[in-house]
């Protein structure tokens, strides 16, 4: 097999973020609407705990997600 190794860079990142999105976004949305809420709100959750360990990277990403959650929830 053939590997690609992509660089790892800013535009690798936003990349590899920005399609992190998408995957939240993309399966809010297939969720019951009752769910998908619930969902986003859990990413809220998992957010604070890594804030309090002191990931504030980590911490940060979760609520960018949490917000495409909520997006896609309606």
């Amino acid at each position: 097999m053939n590997e690609k190794k992509l660089p790892v860079n800013e535009e690798t990142l936003s990349a590899l973020f920005n399609g992190l999105g998408a995957v939240v976004f993309a399966t809010v949305r297939t969720l019951p609407k009752a769910r998908r809420a619930a969902f986003a709100k859990e990413l809220e959750s998992i957010a604070v705990h890594e804030e309090a360990d002191g990931n504030t990277a980590v911490a940060g990403m979760l609520r960018s997600l949490h917000h495409a959650a909520k997006i896609a929830a309606g």
